[in-house]
């Protein structure tokens, strides 16, 4: 009986994976991309080899820095390249002038650290897509995940790779295929611009920068500045992947140049690599004129008195245009021949990297949000920044914090008034 007992066993788990393996062939037929579930049940259900195996899921996590395993032709199973830049500390200036009583922090000096970055190359490397901002989880060949190369709001141990639910297919690319898929660049231009495109520069210094031969790993949504800069830089189209949430993907190797720790701390490499590649391409278009950024159809963030606004602006010779409708190489013109610019935040504000040294610049705050992007590309460029808050409207009572960097605002006239006098002062 116990002989029997012991052959029973190993058939009945034959049974019970070939029941398991049906159940998820029918719901693969059924589902496509990803679905979210619960981390803590996610974190559950990796425990068990098969899900996990099947669902693409990682068995833990550890540092890109304990990379000393080997292949078994000897070879080293993840090899660091780098630095290719070194670390940088960025030291800000006070802001020339600042109005209203949310932006007096402007008026402090202040300080970043852009850290040094590297590329590494995975052998038999995996790529996962995940939704949200971060969107993407880099395991390595024994599928634990990568923490530095796997960016997330929580932690590695909490990844959001495990609230995902994908019983999509591996896909198997054979040679080389290189990650630029960028937290945030999915739908935004400056995280687009200033952090996804400088990929490209670590990898020509690093030597590995193949447009034809390469498939390259994408996050982008099909906007006309993600096509033309692709293309501008010289990768086809037909080597280009367009990911998305749940897709599976394993290269022979995986080459994954490393992010940047903070948004705001955009490192003066990175500016340089797009005015070196894109500012040749076009002559100045705005010929000295002033300008005030539209932000068009936004849906964040929005001036409530924005008639008024625009009323002011244009009795002291500013010209309105929305740069979301123009041509990257057009956006690039028009900033590129600007001599004073006002703006509400926002990412269009990215082209400042092609406008000349001396270049006025006037930001338009939310009360609720007043990040230094603009100011550390103002200090790197020789741009006069300056800056207003505008006032909380009476909105919705009850809002989170998350929500309420978000919610429309009003910008008192008299301060308008003020910065702008200011701003004309300085040029």
């Amino acid at each position: 009986m116990l002989v029997r007992a012991e052959l029973a066993s190993p058939r009945r788990e034959r049974v019970r994976m070939w029941k398991l393996k049906w159940i998820l062939t029918v719901l693969r037929a059924r589902l496509e991309g990803t679905r979210r579930i619960p981390l803590s049940i996610g974190k559950f259900l990796v425990h068990f080899t098969p899900l996990r195996r099947i669902l693409g899921a990682p068995k833990g996590y550890r540092s890109v820095a304990l990379s000393g395993t080997r292949d078994r032709n000897g070879n080293c199973e993840i090899e660091s390249i780098g630095p290719v830049e070194t670390g940088e500390e960025i030291s800000l200036p006070p802001a020339l002038f600042a109005i209203g009583n949310e932006v007096e922090s402007k008026l402090l000096p202040c300080r970043f650290a852009a850290n040094a970055r590297y590329v590494y190359l995975l052998r038999n490397g995996k790529y996962r897509n995940t939704s949200g901002h971060f969107e993407l989880a880099v395991l390595d060949a024994n599928g634990q995940l990568l923490s530095e190369l796997s960016p997330d709001a929580i932690g590695p141990d909490l990844h959001r790779i495990y609230g995902q639910f994908s019983i999509q297919k591996e896909q198997r690319i054979p040679g080389r295929a290189i990650v630029l898929t960028t937290p945030g660049a999915r739908r935004n231009y400056f995280h687009w611009c200033l952090e996804l495109l400088p990929k490209i520069h670590l990898l020509c210094s690093g030597g590995l920068f193949h447009p034809k031969n390469d498939i390259f790993l994408v996050n982008h949504d099909k906007a006309h500045y993600q096509i033309q800069t692709l293309a501008l830089l010289g990768l086809q189209a037909s080597n280009v992947v367009r990911t998305y949430p749940g897709i599976k993907i394993t290269a022979d190797e995986l080459i994954v140049p490393s992010h940047s720790s903070r948004h705001e701390a955009v490192p003066r490499w990175a500016i340089q690599f797009l005015r070196g590649r894109f500012l040749g391409r076009g002559s100045a278009a705005s010929d000295g004129k002033r300008l005030f950024l539209d932000r068009g159809a936004a849906k964040r963030r929005t001036i409530l008195n924005q008639a008024e606004v625009q009323k002011y602006l244009r009795g002291r010779g500013y010209t309105f245009v929305d740069s979301a409708g123009l041509s990257f190489q057009e956006q690039i013109s028009l900033f590129r021949g600007a001599r004073s610019i006002v703006s509400c935040h926002g990412a269009g504000l990215a082209n400042l990297c092609f406008v000349e040294a001396g270049t006025t610049l006037l930001e338009i705050f939310s009360p609720y949000y007043m990040p230094d992007y603009f100011r550390v590309l103002s200090e790197h460029l020789g741009i006069l920044y300056g800056c207003v808050s505008g006032v909380p409207s009476n909105g919705r009572a009850h809002v989170t914090e998350r929500e309420r960097i978000s919610e429309p605002f009003k910008l008192p006239l008299d301060r308008l008034a003020h910065a702008v006098e200011q701003l004309e002062h300085l040029s």
